[in-house]
């Protein structure tokens, strides 16, 4: 008795310190069950909306929010066959993604300080122009007033030109990431009737080792895309430097003797017999 005492209080101890073990009272036959908390219900609005048979998952939320910019940036630190590599393992969901991000944007997307530079350098410049015209041909101004607008127009004049210069100093610094950006636009492109690599995949997929890639990612990712033309090219010169790697006299045997023709079977009749002529057999017997 006082074993089966000491293991229940045990029990009811470690039930009430929010052990890892169930207790003897949830284990009972007639104990009831644990009622779910209200603050976390079991089924709520996304997954009754999920759970419909007209729903399709978003790509976008499927692709992870991921965004060619961010694509670009990486690829200006690594080589494009990286570039590729990277690209060709996504998901055909992700590379819809990035696709439809470069069919709604064909340029890189710049910041807004960017757009708005342009424009607050130039009305900078005409209102410097008009500050310095005021005095002299609009308007009658004492001297101190002129003074006033002489400097206002200085001022001007310095934020125009300083809008312009980190405008056009973006433009110069942000080129290799424009350029970033056009390529990967090609590469997560589908290998359309007008994609610029269509031809040039068509002929890369004549090797055979391209054309198991080929037949690989159709299979298990889905449409062939610009990255699988780059890595098909790759494929195709690994396989020539390795034909060029082979030994001398190999390449020469490929090359200069003709295939080993096949013999005819031997059926076990011999020779086969020589045509008599049936006008000469006639002539004989008469």
């Amino acid at each position: 008795m006082r074993r089966a005492h000491a293991v229940a209080h045990a029990s009811t101890r470690h039930s009430a310190e929010g052990g890892g073990k169930l207790s003897l009272a949830r284990c009972a036959p007639g104990a009831s069950r644990p009622t779910p908390s209200p603050e976390v219900p079991i089924i709520n609005d996304q997954r009754l909306f999920e759970a419909r048979p007209w729903h399709e998952p978003d790509v976008v939320a499927a692709a992870g929010q991921s965004s060619l910019v961010e694509w670009a940036q990486r690829a200006l630190l690594q080589n494009e066959i990286a570039t590729a590599r990277e690209l060709a393992g996504l998901t055909d969901a992700e590379l819809t993604h990035l696709e439809n991000e470069f069919s709604g944007r064909r340029t890189r997307p710049r910041p807004t300080w960017q757009r708005e530079a342009m424009p607050l350098g130039i009305a900078s410049l005409l209102l410097a122009g008009c500050a310095f015209a005021a005095p002299e041909y609009l308007v009658r101004l004492s001297d101190l007033g002129a003074q006033l607008m002489r400097i206002a127009g200085v001022a001007l004049v310095l934020i125009g030109v300083l809008a312009l210069s980190a405008r056009y100093l973006a433009l110069f610094t942000g080129a290799p990431l424009d350029r970033a950006y056009s390529t990967l636009g090609v590469y997560v492109s589908q290998l359309q009737d007008r994609h610029p690599w269509l031809y040039e995949t068509l002929s890369v997929a004549r090797h055979e080792a391209a054309d198991e890639y080929r037949c690989k990612v159709l299979n298990e990712r889905g449409l062939l895309r610009g990255a699988d033309y780059v890595l098909m090219c790759e494929i195709v010169r690994v396989h020539e430097a390795l034909d060029r790697a082979r030994p001398a006299n190999f390449v020469v045997e490929a090359l200069q003797l003709l295939p080993a023709l096949s013999s005819p079977a031997d059926d076990g009749g011999g020779g086969e017999p020589r045509l008599v002529p049936i006008a000469a057999g006639r002539r004989g017997q008469a």
